[in-house]
C-alpha cells in the first residue's frame, strides 16, 4: 500500500511550522573554540600526516560551570558509587585537524566532510555530533566512538560473515546513492567495527573526506580517488559515477573473502589500469575454493569493469547471497517497539522535537534490538520507513486497525517528509532513563546564543523562517511554566521529569 495524499493528509493549523525536514542541521553544532576544553583525551586510536584521531570522553562539569555554558540553573553530578559516574561518562571519537598542515586545494574536503556528515542519518554510517574551529586553525570532529577496528582486525571471515559486513556496507551505500551522495573512498580502512566484542558484528562507514554530492542530471564526476587497491578503473581517467562505489564494494568482498586483494598492492594503480584495460575476474587462487558459488558470483557481478553493467546497490541488495539486514526482528519486539510508538505519540510537540535531538546521540548498546526491528519494517531496505511499509508492518500483527495506523504514523514523522527516518524511529522507539548530561546537552542546541534561554528567536531559527508565530507560541506555551515568552533549564528539566534518571543528578 503506498503513501497518498489523502491517507496522510494533515491539518493546516498544525502543518505549517512543525519540525521540518532538515531540521536537526539548521541545529546549532559548530563551534568556535578549543575542543580540548570540553573533552578529555584517553588514547589515540589513528595518527596521520595532517589529523589524528582520539578517543575522548566529556569532561565532567562543576557547580557552576553549567550556567557558563548556557544552563543559568547549575546542576552539580553526585554519583552515588563507580558504577553510577561510568554511566554519567560518554566516549566518542576525536578528530583533529591541522588545517595549517593542509594544502589549500584541500580544505574543502575538511568542510565537504563536516557538511556531509552533518546531513546523513544512517545505522551502519558514522554520526558527527560537533565540529569545533580554534584560533590556531585546528579543526576538530566529534564523531560517534567505534570500538571494534577496522576490517583487517578480523580477518579471516568466513562466507557467513563477510555476508553479513557486505550486507550492511551496501545499505549504506545504496542509502548514500539514493541521496545522491557518493563515497568515493570506501576501503577495508574506513569501514569499522561498532564494538570490540566478537559477537557484535554491526559495521559502520567513516572517513568521507571525499565524498561527493552529485546530482542524478548530471552524475558524472572528476577526480581521483585515494586507496588505489579499491579504486575503480574508470577513475583513472578522472571520469566516474556512483557505480565506482560499487566496485570498491566488490573489492572489499574479495578481500572479505579470499584475504587478499584482486589488484597487486605493490603496484595498484598500474594494476588498476590494467583491469581497465582488460577487465578483473580472476578468482582462481586456491583461497576461493572456501568461497560458495554465490558468493563467486555476487563478487563477479561487483567487479565488472563495465560500470553500465556492474551491479547497482539495489541490484546487490537482490542478489541471494545477501542475508537479510542486522538479523531478523522477533514479533514481541516489534510489539514492544509499537507500543513505545504509541507512547511517543501522546508527547507534546517540543518533547517529540527534544527527544528527535536526543535520539540522535543514543548509543549502540541502547539500540541494537531497535535496529532489527528497523531493518524489519524497511522493506524496501533504503535507511527510511515508508507509510507502506509501515502500514504492513503493523497490519500483520493483527491488532491495529488502518485509522489507528494512519495517525500513529503522522505522529512519529515529526520532520512531515511522509517517511519515518533512522533518528526519528529511535527517538519514537528508545526507552531509556534521561539524565542532566543528556538534557542539558539537548537545552544547548536549542539555546544557539548562549542566554541561558529557549527564545522564539532559538525556535525560529531551528524550524525555518516559514514557521508561523502562532505554532512557535504554542511549543513555547507547552514549556514555560511562568509565562515569560522564554524557557529556562528549569523549565525545560521540568517537562521531562518522568524519564529523568533518579539517584544521578541533584540540583
Amino acid at each position: 500500500m503506498g503513501c497518498t495524499t489523502s491517507s496522510l493528509a494533515t491539518d493546516a493549523s498544525t502543518k505549517q511550522g512543525r519540525y521540518h525536514a532538515n531540521t536537526r542541521q539548521r541545529l546549532s553544532w559548530s563551534r568556535s573554540g578549543d575542543a580540548r576544553k570540553t573533552y578529555e583525551i584517553d588514547t589515540i586510536i589513528r595518527e596521520g600526516s595532517i589529523s589524528n584521531i582520539y578517543q575522548v570522553h566529556k569532561k565532567q562539569r562543576t557547580a557552576g560551570s553549567a550556567k557558563k555554558s548556557g544552563c543559568n540553573e547549575p546542576f552539580t553530578y553526585h554519583p552515588s558509587s563507580a558504577k553510577e559516574l561510568a554511566k554519567l561518562v560518554e566516549y566518542y571519537a576525536f578528530k583533529e585537524i591541522d588545517l595549517n598542515l593542509v594544502e589549500p586545494g584541500r580544505q574543502d574536503e575538511m568542510t565537504n566532510e563536516v557538511n556531509l556528515l552533518h546531513s546523513i542519518d544512517h545505522p551502519n554510517i558514522i554520526q558527527a555530533f560537533d565540529v569545533y574551529k580554534d584560533r590556531h586553525n585546528y579543526l576538530a570532529m566529534i564523531l560517534e566512538l567505534c570500538q571494534g577496528g577496522d576490517l583487517h582486525s578480523r580477518a579471516p571471515y568466513t562466507n557467513f560473515q563477510a555476508a553479513r559486513i557486505i550486507r550492511q556496507i551496501i545499505d549504506a551505500v545504496h542509502y548514500l546513492h539514493t541521496h545522491n551522495v557518493v563515497h568515493c573512498d570506501l576501503s577495508m580502512e574506513n569501514v569499522m567495527f561498532e564494538s570490540s566484542s566478537p559477537t557484535d558484528w554491526n559495521v559502520k562507514m567513516i572517513d568521507f573526506g571525499l565524498a561527493v554530492k552529485y546530482l542524478p542530471t548530471n552524475s558524472a564526476m572528476q577526480g581521483r580517488g585515494r586507496t588505489a587497491i579499491t579504486m575503480a578503473p574508470e577513475v583513472l581517467p578522472g571520469k566516474y559515477t556512483s557505480q565506482a562505489d560499487m566496485w570498491s564494494v566488490g573489492v572489499i568482498t574479495y578481500q572479505l573473502l579470499s584475504g587478499d586483494a584482486p589488484i597487486d598492492g605493490n603496484d595498484a594503480r598500474g594494476s588498476a589500469r590494467r583491469a581497465y584495460m582488460s577487465g578483473l575476474n580472476d578468482f582462481s587462487d586456491p583461497t576461493w575454493k572456501r568461497a560458495s558459488a554465490e558468493a563467486t558470483n555476487f563478487c563477479e557481478h561487483l567487479l565488472n569493469v563495465d560500470p553500465d553493467l556492474r551491479y547497482t546497490a539495489k541490484q546487490a541488495l537482490r542478489h541471494p547471497w545477501m542475508p537479510r539486514p542486522n538479523g531478523k526482528a522477533n514479533k514481541r519486539d516489534l510489539l514492544r517497539a509499537i507500543s513505545s510508538m504509541e507512547s511517543f505519540s501522546k508527547n507534546t510537540d517540543f518533547r517529540k522535537l527534544a527527544l528527535n535531538i536526543m535520539a540522535y546521540k543514543a548509543t549502540a548498546d541502547e539500540i541494537v534490538k531497535l535496529r532489527k526491528v528497523f531493518g524489519y519494517v524497511d522493506t524496501g531496505e533504503d535507511g527510511y520507513i515508508t507509510y507502506g511499509e509501515f502500514h504492513k508492518a503493523l497490519e500483520a500483527t493483527g491488532q491495529y486497525p488502518p485509522e489507528q495506523i494512519r495517525r500513529l504514523f503522522q505522529s512519529l514523522d515529526v520532520d512531515e517528509s511522509r517517511t519515518i527516518e533512522y533518528t526519528e524511529f529511535l527517538a519514537a522507539t528508545t526507552n531509556i532513563p534521561i539524565n542532566d548530561l543528556d538534557l542539558a546537552e539537548v537545552f544547548k542546541r536549542f539555546d544557539a546564543d548562549d542566554t541561558g534561554y529557549i527564545s522564539k528567536d532559538n525556535l525560529r531559527s531551528i524550524l525555518g523562517s516559514d514557521t508561523s508565530d502562532e505554532y512557535i507560541d504554542k511549543l513555547l506555551h507547552e514549556v514555560d511554566l511562568n509565562n515569560d515568552g522564554k524557557v529556562s533549564y528549569s523549565e525545560f528539566r521540568q517537562a521531562f521529569a518522568d524519564k529523568m534518571e533518579v539517584g544521578v543528578v541533584q540540583q
